[in-house]
């Protein structure tokens, strides 16, 4: 099972895993990371793999040297097949940024170097989205809200017209009913 493998690999971030290893394993989550099957979140699972991916990556990056860390993630990035796996790592990082100085605490990256990721993010996306894959992406709603929040709104919109197709608009809504379900809103 997957949520088992990335719990295990998580626990030996700290002792068996040294600063060599980042590099290819960030690239592998980043490679495979969308094609894992999704956990249930809820019950007795309270994380899916996504927010494991994302803490095992954290905990890995706490690894490279500040000055290198932003150069590194961003090369990641922009080589990701993994959207959703990279955007979730690239709003945590962003999140953090935004807030780690309000609360007097520091951040893996700085304010810029995640905006520049988050730049970095929406480059790669479009490097996506003339494929089907990406227009039947089960995130497909996520990514268009980061793009139209990170990058330039009137792309997602030229997109969009486009891509208006009752295919796409049931694809839209599927994935904004799966994030509802997910996260417990109704």
């Amino acid at each position: 099972k997957a949520s088992a493998l990335l719990d295990r690999l998580l626990d030996y971030v700290d002792r068996d895993m040294d600063v060599e290893t980042v590099r290819p394993v960030i690239a592998a989550l980043f490679e495979v990371g969308d094609d894992l099957p999704k956990d249930e979140v809820g019950g007795m699972h309270l994380t899916g793999n996504d927010m494991r991916i994302s803490r095992l990556v954290y905990r890995l990056l706490e690894k490279v040297d500040p000055k290198n860390r932003a150069g590194m993630l961003k090369y990641e990035v922009s080589k990701a097949k993994a959207l959703h796996t990279s955007l979730h790592l690239v709003q945590l990082l962003q999140d953090e940024a935004e807030e780690a100085p309000r609360k007097g605490e520091e951040s893996l990256l700085t304010r810029p170097q995640a905006k520049a990721l988050m730049k970095r993010w929406i480059h790669r996306l479009k490097h996506f989205t003339g494929d089907e894959k990406f227009i039947n992406h089960t995130e497909i709603a996520r990514f268009l809200y980061a793009w139209r929040q990170w990058g330039d709104p009137q792309e997602v919109d030229v997109w969009w017209q486009s891509h208006d197709t009752d295919e796409t608009l049931l694809n839209l809504i599927a994935g904004y009913v799966s994030n509802l379900r997910e996260t417990g809103a109704t």
